[in-house]
């Protein structure tokens, strides 16, 4: 007998009469963590991970019927012993485990196994069989520790460093959680703070002397929060003699410019440097290829039968250029390739050409 089988709800275990992450409304709902994609309003009762607990009844309700358990807590449930042990994805993520008459399966969840000091680190769990997440199953990943991945960024930025160039992002958007949870949206805190660490990160590691933003510096009026503005001022403070140039976009029009004591010079579009035109929207310019920072393009590799993924590409043309986004709470939009453009995807620790008309 199968302990974990499929269903249209979703993951179901026949014997303790539980779901795991359904995608459907049930009476039991074991969760694996509080992203949107597994944890789902409208089911009875719901049972996850005790360090989740804030984030899942902000998305689901506090009203919700949640209850908890401490990593490696034991429950017995219709001769079913289940237990949660961390998965190392976010904050309360879980691995699920179930036992029953002698047979252990485990459920991943969403899982990396690399500590990242965010969340407790994944827990190798001993079973009989172990049913994984596979969103970076396909050949193409094959993660590199992060240190060789800061390697091969030190190698490139070094480079520009020597040849005069200029070092853009796109796509920042600071203040861009604190805007949604203004209108009472459920978004995680400290994007901000994440993204200026990493930027923090790079700017140590690499000799850099501009720093242009294509655009949406600022996502909206509500951004303007203290928290996000004393953030950005201890930042600018770190990197007083940094020249920093935005090129306005369209968030920026509504949300304002930077405040003037962060030292930001603020431009229209286009920003001519080198061959390029720096703008923030994909319009194409007279006389120059253009880079802009408006789109967040994403490329969706498809394999056999019902094999996908959707990574953050590069789009390259003779006309307008489009760059994945930076920010860690920016979207992307799926694009299909026109003629005279070449896609390269992000993964794998590298930037991967992907042949025109394939996917």
């Amino acid at each position: 007998m199968d302990l974990v089988v499929s269903r249209p709800e979703g993951l179901y275990c026949p014997p303790g009469d539980v779901y795991i992450d359904p995608w459907r409304p049930v009476q039991r709902a074991v969760i694996t963590h509080a992203h949107g994609d597994h944890a789902r309003r409208g089911n009875t009762r719901y049972l996850a991970a005790a360090p989740g607990e804030g984030i899942l009844r902000s998305r689901l309700g506090e009203d919700s019927h949640l209850q908890t358990l401490a990593y490696g807590e034991r429950l017995v449930h219709h001769g079913v012993t289940l237990s949660f042990h961390p998965a190392g994805h976010v904050l309360g993520s879980a691995q699920v485990r179930l036992e029953y008459q002698g047979e252990v399966w485990v459920a991943s969840g969403d899982y990396k196994v690399e500590p990242d000091g965010t969340c407790a680190p994944f827990e190798p769990v001993s079973c009989h069989t172990f049913i994984t997440e596979s969103t970076f199953g396909l050949p193409i990943y094959r993660w590199p520790a992060q240190a060789e991945i800061f390697a091969g960024i030190d190698a490139w930025w070094r480079a520009n460093a020597a040849a005069g160039r200029a070092s853009v992002l796109f796509a920042y958007a600071f203040g861009k959680a604190a805007t949604y949870r203004a209108l009472g949206q459920p978004v995680p805190q400290g994007t901000t703070a994440d993204n200026l660490q990493r930027l923090d990160a790079l700017l140590q590691r690499f000799a850099c002397q501009q720093l242009i933003f294509l655009g949406d510096f600022l996502h909206a009026p509500e951004a303007q929060t203290p928290a996000t503005l004393n953030a950005l001022g201890d930042w600018r403070a770190r990197h007083p003699a940094l020249a920093v140039t935005l090129v306005r976009g369209n968030h920026d029009k509504r949300a304002g410019d930077p405040p003037t004591e962060l030292g930001i010079e603020v431009v229209t579009e286009p920003l001519l440097l080198g061959p390029f035109a720096l703008q923030h929207e994909p319009r194409p310019h007279p006389t120059r290829p253009v880079l802009a920072g408006h789109l967040h393009p994403a490329y969706q590799l498809r394999g056999r039968g019902r094999q996908s993924l959707r990574l953050p590409c590069f789009v390259l043309s003779d006309g307008v250029s489009l760059p994945p986004a930076f920010g860690s709470f920016t979207g992307a939009m799926n694009l299909r390739a026109e003629p005279g453009q070449r896609f390269f995807v992000v993964g794998d620790g590298g930037v991967w050409s992907v042949a025109q008309g394939k996917e």
